[in-house]
């Protein structure tokens, strides 16, 4: 490790680097990794030549040049090989040979141009006898301990990480069993899985050999909350800031000398933070929303009797959630609508959001706005309208819908199901959209689209369990019966 520290020194470099530990190993002959190369290969010094020489003398501030994050990944490495031969604390300088073989890229390449069979070398390492060399090797090996913090440092990384794996795992499983939700749960196991990628700097086997159990200091120290959750929804928030809290940790420590690592870990603190607002929102909508199977977008202009007596019938019939949508109205005139409808609709206790307009949900107190493709987008839409806001989204496609989940909507519209009169469309997603929709979310997904009592049936055996209807209530000379046929159907499944 000096002669690596004399030649990045050498080269002003602020880390030991790759190319520094293959000086260090091919620098004296007395080594095993010099003696190995040598036993297949031609003599070093062309190699020697490549890579530089190392010089004599100290150097300033040499003792404390840190390992870069692939050189710390070759000493693991070599722990790793050390502890499978049957070593003990010290990593022989052939077994470090062998690990930058194995995580450094140009390894191989630069000794196959020297000449040097790479493929004999890592052969003869794992045979029998491959750790008795005719050399002395008491004073070539790389003893672990050169760094004083580096074992408690272990123990600390690797309790955090257990923390956080065991953590995700909570929240995955939540979201996974309880709210049955696919892109949460696929997103929760791709930041677990980042996770021991970030983490590959110290691998599983230094983890596990520095654990020590029986001496953590910290295992009998809990609080009565950590002893009760009240919740399933409780129980994977708590786990999720589990996850954020050992991040931290992770990061902070991490920044001592692999500042990668450290960024990696804390894109994934930021991860969990945005997956516990997802998972959280899901199951508030999901609570709002339980019983709103059917979702009548509201157009003023269509209805064939009056606007208010046919809101009422409505109302009346069980709809719990509108939509107030009038296109080529002017501004006055829809929000004279829209304080007639959240009259309306608090009359009977149902939730009303308006179309596209958060400017027109914030004056007549609406409960949120649902917005297309083309418009706001939902986490824009709940800045303007505030926490507690129904955010909708109109999705026509799974990327559609994963983008929606992801900006934290509270409900989607699926479809176009079928034709309608409302809006026209090139190509129409149908049912099989809804199908693979109400397999990917577990946010209220409203099929929509062209919905008619004539093929609800349809919907429901495509997997669908609430439709947005316009219309086919609206211009219905019994819009209360059309609402109550359509739960009907919907409730008997």
């Amino acid at each position: 490790m000096a002669a690596a520290r004399r030649h990045a020194s050498a080269r002003g470099s602020a880390y030991v680097e790759p190319t520094d530990l293959m000086a260090g190993l091919i620098a004296d002959e007395d080594t095993g990794s010099f003696q190995l190369l040598v036993k297949y290969g031609p003599p070093l010094g062309a190699l020697q030549e490549r890579i530089g020489g190392v010089p004599h003398g100290e150097f300033e501030n040499q003792s404390d040049l840190p390992l870069s994050s692939v050189a710390r990944r070759a000493v693991a490495r070599g722990r790793e090989i050390s502890l499978g031969r049957g070593g003990e604390m010290e990593v022989g300088t052939e077994d470090l040979l062998i690990a930058l073989l194995d995580v450094w890229s140009e390894a191989e390449g630069l000794l196959e141009s020297h000449g040097f069979a790479h493929d004999s070398i890592r052969a003869a390492h794992h045979a029998p006898d491959s750790g008795k060399l005719d050399v002395d090797t008491s004073e070539s090996s790389l003893s672990l301990d050169f760094d004083a913090e580096l074992l408690p440092r272990a123990r600390l990384i690797d309790a955090n990480l257990n923390r956080a794996s065991e953590g995700f795992r909570v929240a995955e499983d939540y979201t996974r069993f309880v709210l049955q939700d696919r892109t949460l749960s696929e997103r929760l196991k791709q930041a677990r899985h980042r996770l021991q990628e970030a983490a590959g700097f110290l691998p599983e086997s230094w983890r596990v050999t520095t654990r020590d159990v029986p001496n953590d200091v910290g295992l009998e120290l809990s609080t009565e909350l950590e002893g009760r959750r009240e919740t399933m929804l409780g129980v994977a928030v708590a786990n999720i800031k589990r996850v954020q809290e050992a991040l931290r940790s992770l990061e902070e420590v991490s920044k001592i000398d692999n500042s990668l690592a450290a960024r990696q870990f804390g894109a994934i603190r930021y991860e969990a933070y945005h997956l516990e607002k997802l998972f959280r929102t899901a199951t508030a909508a999901r609570q709002a929303l339980a019983s709103a199977d059917v979702y009548w977008v509201a157009e003023p202009d269509a209805c064939r009797k009056t606007f208010e007596w046919t809101a009422n019938e409505v109302l009346d019939a069980g709809v719990v959630l509108v939509q107030l949508r009038q296109k080529g109205t002017d501004d006055r005139a829809l929000l004279g609508m829209a304080q007639d409808l959240r009259r309306w609709t608090e009359r009977y206790g149902a939730r009303l959001v308006i179309n596209d307009r958060a400017d027109l949900a914030r004056l007549v107190g609406a409960d949120g706005v649902h917005v297309g493709q083309t418009d706001l987008p939902a986490d824009a839409v709940r800045r303007v309208l505030g926490p507690d806001a129904i955010v909708g989204v109109s999705t026509h496609s799974l990327s559609d819908l994963e983008r929606a989940v992801l900006q934290g909507a509270d409900y989607v519209g699926v479809g176009p199901v079928f034709p309608s009169n409302t809006k026209s469309f090139d190509a129409f997603p149908g049912l099989d959209f809804v199908r693979a929709a109400v397999q990917s979310t577990s946010l209220p997904a409203f099929c929509i689209g062209g919905v008619a009592t004539r093929n609800v049936d349809a919907v429901i055996e495509a997997g669908g369990r609430r439709v947005a209807v316009g219309r086919a209530i609206s211009d219905s000379e019994e819009p209360g019966q059309v609402v109550r046929r359509l739960r009907t159907a919907i409730g008997a499944q």
